[in-house]
């Protein structure tokens, strides 16, 4: 290798040993460094060199029922564990998480098989770091009992990790063992870059042998670079997880959450002492506690209440989110519908952490019109959770751009397309003005807060319905038996309201209301 190389075993997800690539052994070359004294390992400037040796087990037959299994790995000296007595890593050459709860048989197991991945480590071992996965099962199988060993070990000779290939063995001297909660490094790390790499060990060493620096500050046992994220791979959503929604709710997440088996957590936005929309932080902190909830859809601006949500307020619930390790789904189609004196701030800009823990998603169909041409697409800053996006987006084999789709998404941004859009924006805070001052003027019992963005009106008859012993249907119903075309709120979690839309000229936008006026809500 052309530098050190490290070997670096995750106990998926659990714990985790950080394991030097140096020689327990001459390794068939001349040991520079047999004369300096056994001080810092860490410093010490190695190459892993393969041997030959003969491999303890049936590689040849293995591989032949196993293909991807590339390499045998022990820790010999880890009494107690089986790794001990080692065990084959495996690499799958397309789905990285193949093995993490199967076995080499491709069955479903939930110790899985030890595994690297191929996104990031080739199976010649030769990268500057090689990650290894295995589960810290309790009955000492896999990774199991690796951290008790950690807390025993003497770092001498028979610290040491032995990885075979046919024909050849590699001895890796261990030289720290972390308590470790984050599996991220190969994809906030290039090791490629000497001072990344330098740097990463050093600060690695220096965690193995100073208590003060870990806090937390540093649950990895070293301080995180700029751009990680301490999260899990097992905190992302499975089948029958809790997902975090607002609500009032736009119709297209419940039955999209629902329709793929997650289970919705409404925490419902409160209407302060001016009529505004806010979220209840203490809310949503309980049930992110309480409910072990690590997936959140966060709409901006709102649909259907038409919030702008002001930067201090997404601050503090990606605070929040970066709290209880959630990941985030924003959903800011409508940020280019941004009335007079509001402002659409990205969820991602907030901060680093926001960046890397928020996958942001955007379309032209609102603002020019194009929902039936399928045309949308996602900004992700992470990389390991932007292939896992476009792994589980694959599955459905649906809703791909098509040829006219992907024209028409350009020429929308275009400038002419931002022309536009501030007209639209321009037509849109008038339209909303007048309905609002309607509303406060003509309709009785009817309230609504003036949105500071989109097209919509979230309507509220609660006070109009129980003066005229009507419900929500009642007056839907009236509406359209005139030709005012609305929406019952109760699919946005409006319990007595209307969703209105009013992307129209204003000349129909008036027309509505004046029938409405007429014929339902004052009439005789």
């Amino acid at each position: 290798m052309g530098k050190k190389g490290y070997i670096l075993s995750g106990a998926a997800l659990l714990a985790a040993l950080t394991l030097l690539a140096g020689c327990g052994k001459n390794n068939g070359t001349e040991d520079k460094n047999k004369d300096k004294p056994d001080t810092d390992p860490a410093q010490e400037i190695v190459l892993v060199q393969p041997e030959a040796a003969d491999v303890p087990v049936d590689f040849e037959t293995a591989q032949k029922a196993w293909p991807d299994a590339y390499a045998y790995m022990k820790i010999p000296n880890a009494t107690g564990c089986a790794i001990r007595e080692g065990g084959f890593i495996a690499q799958h050459p397309v789905d990285d998480g193949w093995y993490l709860y199967r076995d080499l048989d491709g069955n479903d197991n939930k110790a899985g098989t030890l595994y690297t991945e191929a996104t990031y480590n080739d199976t010649k071992l030769d990268d500057p770091v090689t990650v290894v996965y295995g589960h810290n099962m309790a009955n000492r199988t896999m990774f199991g009992g690796l951290q008790s060993y950690a807390e025993t070990l003497k770092f001498d000779d028979k610290a040491v990790v032995e990885v075979y290939q046919s024909g050849r063995k590699m001895t890796y001297r261990i030289f720290a063992g972390i308590p470790y909660d984050t599996t991220h490094i190969l994809y906030y790390h290039d090791f490629t870059d000497e001072q990344v790499f330098t740097d990463f060990f050093a600060a690695l060493d220096k965690a193995a042998t100073d208590k003060s620096y870990s806090g937390s500050d540093h649950k990895n046992g070293f301080a995180p670079s700029a751009g990680s994220v301490n999260v899990n791979r097992d905190d992302l959503p499975k089948w029958g997880d809790k997902v975090l929604v607002h609500s009032p709710t736009y119709i297209g997440f419940t039955r999209c959450l629902t329709d793929n088996g997650y289970d919705i957590v409404h925490s419902p936005l409160v209407q302060d002492e001016n009529g505004v929309w806010r979220m209840d932080y203490a809310d949503m902190e309980k049930h992110l506690a309480e409910e072990h909830i690590h997936a959140a859809i966060l709409c901006s601006p709102h649909n259907p209440c038409g919030r702008v949500w002001e930067r201090w307020e997404l601050e503090k619930a990606m605070e929040l989110y970066k709290k209880y390790n959630v990941y985030v789904v924003s959903d800011e189609i409508w940020s280019d519908i941004i009335l007079s004196g509001h402002k659409h701030i990205p969820t991602q800009s907030i901060s680093e952490d926001a960046r890397m823990r928020t996958a942001a998603l955007y379309a032209p169909s609102k603002t020019f019109n194009l929902a039936g041409l399928i045309g949308s697409y996602h900004i992700v800053y992470n990389p390991w959770w932007r292939d896992r996006i476009k792994k589980e987006s694959s599955l459905c084999h649906y809703n791909s751009m098509n040829v006219l789709s992907m024209h028409a998404l350009i020429g929308a941004y275009r400038p002419e397309g931002y022309e536009w859009a501030d007209e639209l924006c321009e037509t849109l805070t008038g339209n909303v003005d007048f309905a609002c001052d309607y509303i406060a003027k003509h309709f009785e019992g009817v309230h609504v807060t003036k949105p500071e963005g989109t097209y919509m009106l979230f309507v509220d008859c609660t006070d109009w319905c129980a003066a005229h012993g009507k419900t929500i249907q009642d007056v839907e119903k009236a509406c359209w038996a005139v030709g005012a075309a609305v929406q019952d709120g109760v699919m946005f979690h409006g319990p007595c309201h209307l969703r209105i839309n009013l992307a129209s000229p204003r000349a129909r936008i008036e027309e509505a209301f004046h029938r409405m006026d007429r014929y339902v809500f004052n009439a005789k």
